[in-house]
């Protein structure tokens, strides 16, 4: 029985990492991300019962399938787009994986990109404006550049260095005034 696979999307297209059942995700794990938005040990990647199963480890920035962030286990299926940090991996089940999820209801092997129907990428006004920058259906927007401060710190740092340059300079004009 042979393993499954992460084919990277994003940031290295084509990269092909084989997962192994108990293989943990993150910038300390065994397959390894550099990436400061992920965890140490960020997800782990199980088999249960010849399905592959991906769970998020309790990050703080979660764990996505097909855009949509994970609780538990999941199962994994032919072609789901699995998102850790900046990275996006498409899952492909080989020989020995069938690849359908728990969930299937018998209707044959899920996961197939005909049967299965594409993630809902409109969930909120913000995301479909990002979204609708002409990305290929079933592919992730690209995640917007976050602030690390909010305005009112920035401003208050504007606001204090403005405050010793002006001080600063009246200290030298009084300087050259007593001179």
């Amino acid at each position: 029985m042979s393993e499954p696979v992460l084919l990277e999307v994003r940031p290295a297209s084509g990269r092909e990492l084989p997962v192994r059942p108990g293989a943990t995700i993150g910038r300390e794990g065994d397959i390894a991300i550099d990436d400061g938005d992920v965890s140490r040990q960020h997800a782990q990647v199980r088999l249960v019962e010849a399905t592959a199963m991906i769970e998020d480890l309790g990050s703080t920035n979660g764990t996505f399938v097909n855009e949509e962030r994970i609780a538990g286990a999941v199962a994994l299926a032919d072609g789901d787009l699995v998102r850790i940090g900046a990275t996006v991996w498409r899952f492909q089940a080989t020989a020995g994986h069938s690849g359908a999820r728990p969930d299937a209801g018998g209707a044959g092997p899920a996961g197939h990109r005909g049967e299965v129907p594409p993630p809902d990428l409109t969930g909120s006004a913000v995301h479909r404006a990002i979204a609708s920058s002409a990305q290929p259906p079933g592919e992730f927007a690209p995640e917007p550049s976050r602030r690390r401060a909010s305005a009112a710190r920035r401003m208050g740092a504007t606001v204090l260095a403005v405050a010793v340059v002006v001080l600063t300079a009246a200290a030298v004009v009084i300087y050259l005034a007593m001179s």
